[in-house]
């Protein structure tokens, strides 16, 4: 008797061990579910440059909430199913290889992301979600779409004062002002300062409109123009932002930043963004 009460004790604890181990719920991958109640970001916002882009956004979080810290998304197709908005498509991997915490910023009401290695010209699609413990993470914040093209400052001078003289916006590099390459160059006279098109000086040389979008003070806003008057050259001063048509079809911003016309300086200093064709 001793015997079979023996058996049908551990019968039962080999019984209730079984029904523990199938009966526990499947260990799950990240965005691959969203419970109810997590707080997700909000207000995401980018600000692209070259093969880079910096994200901020709003956490929404509280001092007392515990967080593994976000996920950060950027992928070229689509981020969620219009199905099911909750969640981060299956099979979209972080960009980032591990959770990342946050800046350093102690304010935890916005936090920020510097992603790098992007590819100009490509249409991105970005998200942000929160990590809790245990690897689950919120629905996505909203979702904003940005493309990061080459840009930067560049310094152009009066050809009578030296060089650089001259800029070419497909190389990234700077052209002598007779060279092939060039798109614009740069004259101080008394009667104003002004960027015109090269092949103005000879007609072999590269054919470039000006256009000056006197509303506007972004680089990176890409619109459809339309009713711009276009020139072969244009008065600049400091501040005004001009559209630029390149010879082979391609479009460039500037935005001029100083204008200098004193006797041996003369030049004019620019930021661009290069938006090809």
């Amino acid at each position: 008797m001793f015997k079979s009460a023996k058996f049908i004790a551990s019968a039962l604890l080999l019984l209730i061990i079984s029904f523990i181990v199938f009966c526990a719920p499947a260990e799950k991958e990240p965005s691959e579910y969203a419970p109810e109640g997590l707080v997700a970001p909000s207000d995401l916002a980018l600000e692209t440059n070259n093969e880079s882009m910096k994200l901020s956004w709003r956490t929404n979080r509280t001092e007392d909430m515990i967080i593994s810290g976000y996920n950060i998304y950027i992928s070229t197709q689509p981020l969620i199913d219009p199905s099911n908005p909750n969640r981060i498509k299956k099979g979209i991997e972080p960009f980032n290889p591990v959770t990342y915490p946050g800046d350093a910023d102690p304010q935890i009401k916005y936090e920020t992301y510097e992603a790098s290695g992007l590819e100009n010209g490509v249409e991105y699609h970005v998200a942000v979600t929160t990590v809790y413990p245990d690897r689950i993470e919120s629905p996505p914040s909203n979702i904003v779409t940005a493309t990061c093209y080459p840009q930067g400052t560049v310094t152009i001078k009066d050809r009578s004062v030296g060089d650089p003289d001259g800029f070419s916006f497909s190389k990234q590099e700077y052209a002598a002002y007779n060279s092939l390459d060039n798109d614009l160059y740069f004259i101080a006279r008394d009667i104003g300062n002004m960027i015109g098109s090269p092949d103005r000086n000879d007609g072999v040389l590269k054919h470039t409109l000006f256009a000056e979008l006197k509303m506007e003070n972004e680089l990176t806003s890409r619109h459809d123009y339309k009713n711009l008057n276009f020139k072969d050259r244009s008065f600049v001063a400091e501040g005004n932002v001009y559209l630029l048509e390149l010879s082979d079809g391609s479009r460039a911003k500037i935005r001029i930043k100083q204008v200098d016309s004193s006797a041996f300086k003369k030049q004019v200093i620019f930021d661009y963004i290069y938006f090809g064709q």
